[in-house]
């Protein structure tokens, strides 16, 4: 973290402060170090470049679930200037800081959508912590009420209802715990098989925070025909995770994937 620390430090000093995206894009402006360094944390790793590059097709639509700034919406829309990314960020101030890192990247491929997904269509309350961007998440039972908005919830497979002819390639998901809810919601099209690859956020702690836990996110992936299996360094399906292995986890992505099906 240090030499990060130190580009940070440089800004004071009119140096301008940028996070390179995969394949051309580049994110600005922070609120703060904390803020910056989430960002960081949020930009793909070698593996989930390469899933982006293997799954992103010309024609394709993509879902950035949980798009916060953009970091996984611009690597994708810059992956293939041909490919639609729809991009679901429910929470006002990031969601306006996602529209100026697409406007300013010239992401004309990338259509945004202030809404969350969930389990089924209707409005739901969302919790925003200023000091905590990327933890934005729909409201826990300690949320604090002035720091909670009411926000438009979608379905993932309400929202391709009109799109039944068009390839899907990579649907991502990171909703801080509420995984679950946002797999429901795709059950039609993860059942079918639609989507060339789904990759989720793991973290157990985020799931305990809302009364879940790695149990249920298997039993979930389990209904709809899938496991959880780790992405490799070359962006491909590796071995299948064992529920202890996932609860060990602190942090990472997995694909949601059918056993039978090769990546």
């Amino acid at each position: 973290m240090q030499p990060w620390w130190l580009r940070w430090q440089m800004k004071r000093c009119g140096v301008s402060l940028g996070i390179k995206i995969p394949f051309g894009g580049v994110i600005r402006s922070f609120s703060s170090f904390s803020d910056f360094w989430s960002v960081r944390q949020m930009v793909p790793s070698i593996g989930e470049s390469r899933l982006i590059e293997r799954a992103v097709r010309p024609s394709s639509i993509n879902f950035d679930v949980g798009a916060n700034v953009g970091a996984f919406t611009l690597a994708i829309a810059k992956a293939c200037s041909t490919a639609d990314v729809y991009s679901f960020e429910p929470a006002p101030t990031t969601f306006e800081r996602l529209r100026r890192n697409v406007e300013a990247n010239h992401a004309a491929n990338v259509h945004l959508r202030r809404t969350a997904m969930g389990s089924q269509l209707g409005r739901a309350l969302f919790q925003v912590d200023p000091g905590s961007p990327a933890t934005n998440r729909f409201k826990t039972p300690d949320a604090p009420s002035h720091q909670c908005l009411e926000v438009d919830v979608q379905t993932i497979d309400a929202t391709l209802h009109q799109a039944e002819d068009r390839h899907l390639g990579l649907l991502k998901i990171d909703v801080e715990g509420f995984e679950c809810d946002v797999l429901v919601g795709a059950t039609d099209s993860i059942r079918k098989n639609r989507w060339a690859a789904v990759l989720i956020e793991i973290c157990p702690s985020n799931l305990y925070r809302i009364g879940r836990s790695i149990t249920d996110l298997v039993a979930v992936c389990t209904s709809l025909g899938c496991s959880l299996f780790e992405l490799t360094v070359d962006g491909q399906k590796g071995r299948e995770l064992t529920v202890n292995e996932l609860e060990s986890i602190v942090l990472t992505n997995a694909l949601v994937s059918k056993a039978d099906v090769t990546g």
